[in-house]
């Protein structure tokens, strides 16, 4: 369903429920349209949050540790 205006929705709709108190720790908006490989999604992810996996933990172990304690809205855009 193309051009119906979701890419501009979902942030609007996010920057609402934040001003509402809905996401405490805020709204993230990730664009994986210029992501080609599956298997970059999550490092994509993560790395727009912020979040970096160290020697002893990877980065997926580090991104969930890291959403466990957030309350926020993520917002994926092309994540067909």
């Amino acid at each position: 369903m193309s051009g119906v205006g979701k890419t501009r929705l979902a942030p609007r709709v996010g920057s609402e429920l934040a001003a509402e108190g809905h996401s405490v720790d805020g709204v993230v908006f990730v664009d994986l349209a210029p992501v080609g490989d599956p298997d970059l999604v999550v490092p994509v992810i993560a790395q727009t949050l912020g979040v970096h996996g160290v020697a002893q933990e990877p980065v997926v172990s580090a991104f969930k540790a890291f959403l466990g304690i957030k309350q926020l809205l993520l917002s994926l855009d092309n994540f067909e």
